[in-house]
């Protein structure tokens, strides 16, 4: 069976080598690309396919997590960008002879369009681990409602029908989100065993064979004494979500680090959002309050899961990446610390609407800390 994966981040190239050696698939192309502007990306990709003795081929599509969006201010623009994507797309399912396509994230509206299109040309259709988002299903705002049905019904009669024989508007503009239950979908790879329909499968994680990889992950760790005490410090720009700002997060970050008394040293890995000058802010931080650390990862952006297959640190502390969700899998004994629960409620205090990070919060499963 010859296999596309569509892989926009350097975790979903890290699941879609899981599922590979899993299922021991051999003949394999990958359809890399970024999400935005993040061309870093390639270099995660690079490291980590360059040592693997996986049969591939690889094509790469910049902004790939966005594909197929369109949006209300370039639609003219992104409509006519959809479909050369497409026609790009079709191209290697038929040079390849594809037979199964894997995409990612259930909630990505490119990802849904892409899985409804192949699924009615016979492709079957695979999606696996995305991180937090596999596991809720996304409802989108709608501010625009007499403006976005608009759109939907043009779209609909001018673009999707008329090219691809089904209507997409709906989902696209209308926001009336296509449920998981509804995807097109003959298998379902997760880390967590949340869900049990038929075609669902659960990954166990473990090291790829990849001696590139491997070196470039045990020099990042190694050097320093394994009988200190040891916190994994994952940084996390929540307030890009709309939801706080800098300054919240700064502030949370450095209330923990004022109460740590027991870390003899932190490993530092930010998060691939996280910019330069904000990088800055945070390490500012931990030399105020005579914190050692070392940064993890700082050339390559690869996933902490990665790391976590060789290291177990005695202490995590993160906002809301999805790594809390695997970390019992990955490292039992690991204690976690949350500041999304410090975060909200500082938020909160300064007059930001919480309710859509509670709501996420809440699907999954973590208790609301009220003030």
């Amino acid at each position: 069976m010859n296999i596309l994966f569509f892989v926009h981040t350097p975790f979903q190239l890290f699941v879609s080598q899981q599922i590979i050696y899993q299922e021991k698939y051999e003949n394999v192309t990958f359809l890399l690309g970024t999400i935005g502007e993040n061309h870093a990306f390639y270099d995660a990709f690079h490291l980590m396919l360059k040592g693997t003795h996986i049969k591939h081929v690889v094509y790469k599509m910049n902004g790939l997590a966005q594909w197929a969006s369109l949006s209300r201010k370039r639609l003219l623009f992104d409509m006519y960008g959809t479909y050369v994507r497409e026609r790009k797309i079709r191209n290697i399912l038929n040079k390849e002879k594809i037979d199964m396509i894997y995409m990612g994230d259930m909630n990505n509206l490119s990802c849904k369009f892409g899985a409804l299109l192949y699924a009615r040309l016979g492709f079957k259709i695979g999606f696996y681990e995305e991180g937090i988002s596999h596991y809720y299903w996304a409802q989108y705002s709608d501010k625009y409602p007499f403006v976005n049905l608009l759109l939907a019904k043009l779209t609909d009669y001018f673009f999707y029908k008329p090219i691809w024989h089904f209507s997409f508007g709906k989902y696209m503009f209308n926001k009336a989100q296509l449920p998981f239950c509804d995807l097109p979908m003959n298998k379902r790879y997760s880390i967590l065993p949340k869900y049990n329909d038929s075609f669902d499968i659960q990954l166990h994680l473990r090291a790829v064979e990849n001696k590139e990889l491997e070196g470039y992950i045990m020099a990042d760790i190694s050097g320093y004494d394994k009988s200190c005490n040891v916190t994994l410090f994952l940084s996390e720009p929540l307030f890009k979500n709309g939801i706080g700002d800098e300054e919240i997060c700064l502030d949370v970050i450095e209330n923990y680090l004022k109460l740590d008394v027991e870390t003899d040293l932190f490993l530092l890995k930010y998060h691939p959002r996280e910019k330069e000058v904000m990088k800055k802010k945070i390490e500012e931080l931990f030399i105020r309050y005579g914190k050692e650390y070392r940064i993890l990862s700082s050339s390559v952006t690869l996933p902490i899961e990665l790391y976590l297959l060789y290291l177990s640190p005695k202490n995590m502390v993160l906002f809301l990446t999805s790594t809390f969700l695997y970390i019992k899998y990955l490292s039992p004994q690991t204690r976690v610390k949350m500041l999304v629960h410090d975060y909200v409620l500082q938020c909160s205090k300064r007059g930001y609407d919480v309710s859509p990070l509670k709501r996420t919060m809440e699907e999954l499963g973590l208790q609301i800390l009220e003030a």
